[in-house]
């Protein structure tokens, strides 16, 4: 009888601390969920990006498009679908170099396994830095972070004694308290499958003509981020990974133009396919003038041209499932939401193109 009260108590107190256990846990990623959340219009963007991303259904992408921000400045997602029914999702970050390209492809593999996975290889031509290491992190989905933070880890690109403040972001968030707002606490996903929307894309425009170099020169990158890109190529090679390497049309310096053209003869000696974007500008039409932000970025209207020109070379040179049947209406919704939301800044023969009316607002 002693034996069962004791046997009993023990069960007991098992069950309290198991019930203490699941309280807490739910208690702390609820409170991580509400902490952890955009701060700036810079993170909000993130936060659609990678969120969404997850949202997705699995293998139901076509492609997913990764890279740094020449990603999400020159790729408009909802468009790719109305024109020519392709689904490719920018999974994007700012500064993102290319030692964290490998990371995200083995964590995101068995979701999207049969779909294209193309890189922009501008972004091995540096290394990514702090804040984009959290930006690649802290709105990924526990479990998937948890497995890019140790892949991160195995790769070096994190070192041990900052693998808890990746893991628990709330460490860095935790004094969030008194800056909370009631968004804070329903942040949702916008729709627009990854569609830029921020003010500078959408109404800026800079003049970089005298800035465009065209430039057949070579210039070597530094022997870490020549190493890396093996690495990746390899890795690619030995997991058979469908991928596609696309170089963006910047005019930031001659320098780093040459350093692009060299980045693209390395991936072409080992016997991978290359659509360097740079050295198609009449074929897509870009207008330095007028289609760019800033040296680095395409606003709107270059990213209208580079989508036209991308999806329809992707056509012409892969295979994708048929659309047929429903299941779509999620992408026709974000065509909607999105055709609203870059209307007012047109041109009347992009709205023609788009077959979207003028409104009062151009």
């Amino acid at each position: 009888m002693i034996k069962e009260r004791k046997k009993l108590k023990l069960l007991t107190y098992t069950l309290k601390v198991l019930c203490f256990c699941n309280m807490f846990l739910i208690l702390f990623f609820c409170i991580t969920k509400i902490l952890v959340n955009p701060e700036t219009n810079m993170d909000l963007r993130h936060y659609q990006w990678i969120r969404g991303f997850f949202a997705e259904p699995a293998d139901s992408l076509d492609a997913v498009f990764i890279g740094a921000s020449h990603v999400y400045s020159s790729w408009v997602p909802a468009i790719a679908w109305k024109k020519y029914g392709i689904k490719i999702w920018p999974l994007t970050s700012a500064a993102l170099g290319g030692d964290y390209i490998k990371s995200i492809i083995e964590n995101i593999r068995l979701l999207h396994k049969d779909a294209l996975y193309i890189v922009c290889m501008n972004s091995f031509l540096y290394h990514t830095y702090w804040p984009g290491i959290h930006r690649l992190s802290d709105y990924w989905p526990k479990l998937y972070r948890l497995k890019m933070i140790f892949n991160q880890y195995s790769d070096g690109l994190v070192e041990s004694s900052d693998i808890t403040e990746y893991i628990a972001p709330l460490m860095r968030f935790h004094d969030r308290w008194n800056q909370l707002l009631k968004e804070d606490f329903h942040y949702k996903i916008d729709g627009m499958k990854g569609g830029s929307s921020y003010e500078l894309f959408l109404d800026g425009a800079k003049d970089v003509s005298t800035t465009f170099y065209d430039t057949s020169k070579r210039k070597e990158i530094d022997q870490e981020a020549l190493a890396t890109l093996y690495e990746f190529l390899l890795y690619c090679e030995k997991n058979s990974i469908r991928v596609l390497f696309v170089g963006s049309p910047w005019c930031v310096s001659e320098d780093e133009k040459a350093m692009v053209n060299y980045v693209e003869d390395a991936i072409l000696s080992k016997g991978f396919v290359v659509i360097n974007l740079q050295n198609y500008l009449d074929e897509i039409g870009l207008r330095p003038e007028k289609d760019y932000y800033d040296d680095y970025h395409t606003n709107i209207h270059g990213a209208l041209k580079i989508t036209d020109y991308l999806a329809q070379y992707l056509l012409d040179n892969y295979t994708f499932p048929e659309k047929t049947g429903g299941g779509y209406e999620s992408w026709d919704e974000a065509y909607e939401l999105y055709s609203e939301v870059i209307r007012p800044y047109l041109t009347e023969e992009e709205l023609a193109w788009l077959q979207l009316s003028v409104t009062e607002d151009k």
